[in-house]
């Protein structure tokens, strides 16, 4: 049973709130305050996850790591279903469950009725099993080509197993904006390319903190 599903609705509206009357820039600096909690505190306990069997335990049922990772986890989830979406789901299931018990699966539920997507296995991978997504990979330029080429390598613990996707932000010339690329974090290697004009001056993972994940990731000579 997922027993703060409500609590982590409520830091995610307190996050929105924030978001709305600080501007955005705020909301991401708490974003990434809270990502490096996770981090923190899943140090010695990496196999920690939310949802578990051993109910009578309720220091691990309340701890640090579970609201932190649990407020992650939604905020990811509204960036994959679309902040409509989410919030749907959101009164759906205080409409249904107010004053009375729930399950995570009842939640699940109302996010897929929402969305209409499955995701059982977007909940599975941040609720049922401990670990987090850890990247290792680079970049270069095909001038020839005027491709970007980007490799990427999952180098988590083999039995935390991610299927996210995860954005790219090229950046060209001194223009302040990015063009926004897609990679699907299917297996635990992948190489994609993209086309683009002109040199990038910068290539970045998650320019929009939308995961929770570590990352190295640098040009290739």
């Amino acid at each position: 049973m997922l027993k703060n599903s409500a609590t982590y609705c409520n830091e995610i509206t307190i996050g929105c709130v924030r978001k709305h009357a600080y501007g955005e820039d705020a909301f991401i600096k708490e974003l990434i305050s809270s990502r490096n909690t996770v981090f923190k505190l899943s140090e010695g306990d990496e196999d920690y996850h939310i949802v578990h069997d051993n109910l009578s335990d309720m220091a691990k049922v309340t701890s640090g790591l579970t609201y932190q990772k649990g407020a992650w986890f939604l905020n990811m989830l509204s960036n994959y279903i679309g902040e409509k979406a989410f919030h749907k789901g959101i009164r759906d299931y205080y409409h249904r469950f107010f004053n009375s018990n729930a399950t995570t699966t009842d939640l699940r539920k109302a996010f897929e009725l929402a969305s209409g997507k499955d995701l059982s296995k977007f909940f599975g991978q941040w609720l049922y099993q401990g670990g987090y997504i850890k990247l290792k990979g680079n970049w270069m330029y095909d001038a020839k080509n005027k491709m970007v080429i980007i490799e990427l390598q999952q180098v988590q613990p083999e039995q935390y197993i991610f299927n996210m996707p995860v954005e790219i932000g090229i950046r060209k010339g001194d223009s302040s904006k990015q063009q926004i690329e897609v990679i699907q974090l299917n297996k635990r290697k992948i190489k994609v390319s993209f086309p683009c004009q002109t040199s990038p001056v910068k290539v970045e993972l998650d320019p929009g903190t939308k995961l929770l994940a570590q990352w190295d990731f640098s040009q290739s000579n």
